[in-house]
């Protein structure tokens, strides 16, 4: 019983910012909108896409709030085009057992906008396509899906090595799922900017706004102790969350470990594997 009640809690907390993979869960351990370089970047801010220097993939595997019957998987490649930018494509899957299923699908481009000695500028968008299956009945009936398309557009800038800007609008045209009852995609705007003091030491913040609910801020820092390890912690508000991540590697390929806490559910564990060329 405790166990049902858990699930049905968690569902409940994640239906309510609208669908669940779709604007609450992170796809991988670098949800910021100035940090990532590699291919996770167009879950993100896609205008990172072009700051990779080659080819990059990642795949993540989340359990929100230690509940195994709510499984997360994402994965992301990207490729360099030369002077035409950088390419990519990303898949997340949010499964609730047999009672939904959400998928999404995203095409991303981003290139150089400007770039000089000083400073650079990138921008970058990506096509979103949803598909929300309702899972079945308690009499073995399909619930039917539904599906829609939108837009996301990103802009990244940094003035020197040491600050960085990003500036991420997801879901700009707020599409609609069509069914029994009409509902609308949410449309976030993520402003968030970095400082790197030291090169083994970067500080951010980042502000989300999403339409028709709380400003959310978060505050962290990423920290490279030696040249095979990488250190992530956050901290979030609404609801506020503590997030911890590190990530081990050695030459191109990286796997790390992340671990994240909630007010009132268990924590939720990620784990990811990337390839950086």
């Amino acid at each position: 019983m405790k166990k049902i009640l858990l699930l049905t809690l968690s569902v409940l907390f994640l239906a309510s910012s609208l669908w669940a993979a779709f604007d609450r869960l992170p796809p991988s351990l670098t949800d910021n909108p100035v940090l990532s370089s590699r291919a996770d970047a167009i879950f993100y801010n896609p205008a990172l896409l072009v700051r990779g220097s080659g080819m990059s993939s990642s795949i993540a595997y989340l359990m929100p709030y230690a509940e195994s019957e709510l499984v997360f998987v994402s994965g992301a490649f990207s490729y360099p085009l030369g002077r035409w930018g950088t390419v990519a494509l990303g898949l997340t899957n949010f499964s609730t057992s047999s009672l939904s299923n959400e998928f999404r699908a995203s095409f991303g481009h981003s290139l150089f906008l400007e770039k000089k000695v000083t400073y650079e500028i990138a921008g970058g968008y990506s096509l979103n396509i949803y598909n929300l299956s309702f899972g079945k009945s308690i009499t073995g009936v399909s619930c039917g899906s539904a599906s829609a398309v939108d837009l996301s557009l990103g802009l990244y800038g940094s003035v020197n090595p040491n600050i960085s800007f990003g500036f991420f609008g997801d879901n700009l045209l707020a599409a609609n799922f069509s069914g029994e009852q009409t509902t609308t995609l949410e449309r976030r705007l993520i402003f968030g900017a970095s400082y790197a003091p030291y090169e083994e030491l970067t500080g951010f913040v980042s502000v989300e706004k999403p339409e028709g609910r709380d400003t959310r801020f978060c505050l962290g820092v990423r920290f490279l102790p030696v040249d095979w390890a990488r250190v992530y912690s956050s901290v979030k508000s609404s609801p506020e969350v503590f997030s911890l991540g590190l990530e081990f590697g050695k030459g191109s390929f990286w796997f790390g470990y992340a671990v994240s806490t909630h007010p009132r559910l268990p924590v939720s564990h990620t784990v990811g594997i990337s390839y950086e060329g």
